[in-house]
């Protein structure tokens, strides 16, 4: 996974810089469920994000999920309550084959 802003840690500087000069902030997150899943948490620690783009093109590892780490609700995006990220992959899921 690429990132622009180096991770979370990265995201959340930026968010504070924004959030420093009263700037509202948006993620896009385009490469996996990880990738959304930390854009989405970092949009939910940030006061001033108004949104995470993320489109369907790219669908990796949201079918080796063990079960969705967030669920939808009258459009907005309701992240789990479970530690970090949220997140349990299946190791036994064909795409994590060597």
């Amino acid at each position: 996974m690429r990132s622009f802003a180096g991770g979370v840690t990265g995201a959340m500087r930026v968010a504070d810089l924004a959030q420093a000069h009263h700037r509202a902030i948006s993620f896009h997150a385009a490469s996996s469920a990880v990738c959304l899943a930390a854009n989405a948490h970092v949009a939910a620690a940030s006061p001033h994000a108004e949104s995470v783009e993320y489109h369907m093109i790219h669908q990796l590892l949201f079918e080796a999920l063990a079960e969705p780490p967030w669920t939808i609700d009258e459009g907005h995006l309701v992240l789990s309550s479970r530690p970090g990220l949220g997140i349990a992959l299946d190791p036994a899921h064909p795409v994590f084959e060597t």
